[in-house]
Formats: structure tokens, sequence, C-alpha cells
């Protein structure tokens, strides 16, 4: 397991804090508690960023609370006191699941207060149940989810979630056709999130390589590209593009790019991760070339 996920480090107000992470508590099939040991530090993030909300209706970002300031400034951008359906897209990391996604109706217990699943989680699993599995006790120790919940919480006091967790192993087809069903259920009041890390396992330069064909892929909305992304889910990436091109935001504004070797500034890092920070808005997709990746399997599916 790498380093990045045992050890999260928080950046906030010139401060950095290490803590080791902890695993969600499982309570009952009804709650989900993480045990948010760092919620000191959630409060350190969330006071030193500034809320400038847009109409962004999907964006893209980071679970590693290492760029905590930056996950925290782009969901701060979908801030509303309104009622909203946010879907949160992650990876199955650990390949718990034995379907194609795992989510569930269960609600999560934040610092910041409780996160109630939307009803539209209930019709998924009624109405794709081949596909898709009711798990509690599995998606809680999901960080991809988790770990951006106080975040909503916060900004989008009044949202219901749509945890996603999507298999490595899931079928291209069965996630496309997912993504057409699941974006006509959704309501119009909606956000989208992508929670994705890339390049893991790499030095600085083969990082920031192959991070920048990934932001290539993404801005040209090309699924077919995905395979040579470098990215903890190359599936779960694919699923993502193609529900906002069902949902026609296919516009990509980036905010961020960067990686724990310049967070850390440390040069020699040879296990560097990757971070992507982007919007999504209606709009014409990029339509460039893209350049080959450096090809370098990575073993690590954090």
């Amino acid at each position: 397991i790498s380093t990045l996920l045992l050890m999260t480090t928080f950046s906030a107000a010139g401060l950095l804090v290490t803590k080791i992470a902890q695993p969600p508590k499982y309570i009952s099939a009804a709650t989900i508690s993480p045990n948010y040991a760092s919620e000191k530090n959630y409060d350190l993030i969330i006071k030193n960023t500034n809320a400038v909300p847009t109409d962004d209706t999907a964006m893209l970002v980071s679970h590693h609370l290492l760029v905590g300031k930056q996950i925290a400034a782009t969901i701060a951008r979908a801030a509303t006191t309104q009622p909203i359906t946010v879907v949160i897209i992650s990876p199955d990391h650990f390949d718990v699941g034995t379907k194609s996604l795992m989510t569930t109706t269960a609600y999560w217990q934040t610092p910041y207060g409780k996160v109630n699943a939307s009803p539209l989680t209930k019709k998924i699993l009624t109405n794709f149940s081949s596909p898709a599995e009711d798990a509690p006790q599995k998606i809680r120790s999901e960080h991809g989810i988790y770990t951006l919940l106080p975040f909503i919480k916060y900004w989008l006091p009044n949202a219901q979630v749509v945890p996603i967790a999507i298999s490595n192993f899931a079928d291209q087809k069965t996630l496309f056709a997912f993504a057409k069903t699941l974006n006509e259920l959704l309501p119009k009041n909606s956000l989208i999130i992508g929670s994705f890390d890339f390049s893991h396992l790499q030095n600085r330069v083969l990082a920031e390589w192959q991070t920048d064909y990934a932001e290539q892929v993404i801005k040209n909305m090309e699924p077919n590209a995905v395979p040579l992304v470098h990215v903890d889910s190359q599936t779960g990436l694919g699923f993502f593009l193609d529900i906002l091109t069902e949902r026609g935001l296919t516009q990509t504004n980036i905010i961020d790019k960067t990686n724990s070797g310049v967070i850390l500034k440390r040069w020699d890092m040879t296990d560097v991760t990757s971070y992507i920070f982007a919007t999504f808005t209606r709009g014409p997709k990029q339509n460039k070339k893209i350049f080959s990746a450096v090809i370098v399997p990575s073993t690590a599916p954090f």
C-alpha cells in the first residue's frame, strides 16, 4: 500500500499535519459513520477556503487530503443551500465489490452532520440489480467517497448523495448503458463529482508526462483512450466521461494540475501521485490529436 494512503498529510494555512488515515466505522445498514480522526484539519482547510459559487454542475477532484485545499476550493464552487442530488463516482480501490458497481442507501455521518442517500440510489438498485450492489459494509471504507463528504455537507448542506464505486473489472458496455439511464433518472439540479487520482508509483518527470496525457484525454472526452491513462480506475474514469457526455457537459476547465512531489518539495520521489482538478460545462469538447503517453505499468490501485 502506498505511503500516501496510510499517511495523509494536510496542508492549510501554511501548516502541515500528518495523521494516520482511519477506516470508517460501520454502524448499521442504515448508517455509515467514518472515523474522521482528522476533523480539526477539515475545519482548518474549510476555514481557509473562500466559497465562490458558480454554475458548475460537474467536477473532477482528488480524494487525497494532501490536496485538501484544492478539493475544498473546487467543491465550494458548487456551494448552495438548495436541495441538490450529488453523484460521487469513485474507484473501488480495494476490489471488494462483486458487481460492476456498488452503492448504498445508508446515510453517512460527517463532522458537520448527516448526509442522506438520494432516493435515486434505491431506484438504481431496483432497476440495475444485475450490475449494481447494495454494499454498505464494503463501501464504508472507500476513501474515494468518504473523504469528500465533509466538504459536501459543509457547502451543500441539503445535498443527498448517490455514491458509486466502479469495479476495475466492470464491462464498459454495461457501464455505458448505465450512464445513459442514470442521466435520464437524474434531476436537473444535480452535481456530478468524479473522484480520481492519477499517475502512481512514478518519478516526477514520468508522472507529469502521464498527467499531461490524461488531461488531453479528458478534454477530448475520449473514453477509447482511457486504457492508456494512469489513473486509479480506468473503468471509473471512462464511466465519468460517459455520463458527462450524456449530459452535454463536454467543455473542460482545468483549475489545477499538480502532484505530491511538487507539494512536498521532494524532487527525488519515486511514488508520485498526480492530481487534476477541473469543472465541466456545456460547450464543445477539445478536438486535438492526443500524443502518446509514456506506458509504464502502474501497480498501485490507489
